[in-house]
């Protein structure tokens, strides 16, 4: 299959799984790395993914900015924003209106409770 058929296909469920190598070269030899990696799955997962590092990457730098800022430098709509953000438990708002700020916690501190009813 070329790059083509899985980026541009309108049969999504004919190409769901897909494996990406992505790599950043230093300088013009192609045997050294600045980076390398590879991604497996399905491809809208991976795009998802993708935008919630982009997200987390972005709070970590400014914690005070706004989805509506997210939203417009994404070029994605305000509720998506929202949803993935809703979707991170590691983040979360503090404060209310423009004098609170993002929080992310370390991934690994996170805890869960869970409720039971009977």
């Amino acid at each position: 299959m070329n790059a083509a058929t899985a980026l541009f296909t309108k049969d999504t469920g004919m190409y769901t799984q897909f494996t990406m190598r992505l790599a950043r070269f230093q300088g013009t030899d192609k045997n050294e790395f600045i980076d390398n990696r590879r991604l497996e799955g399905n491809i809208f997962v991976l795009q998802a993914c993708e935008f919630d590092e982009w997200i987390e990457n972005q709070i970590r730098q400014n914690p005070h900015i706004t989805t509506e800022k997210l939203a417009k430098m994404s070029k994605k709509g305000l509720r998506t924003v929202k949803r993935h953000i809703a979707n991170m438990p590691h983040i979360r708002y503090v404060g209310s209106g423009y004098s609170g700020h993002w929080e992310v916690i370390d991934k690994g501190s996170l805890k869960f409770t869970y409720m039971y009813s009977s």
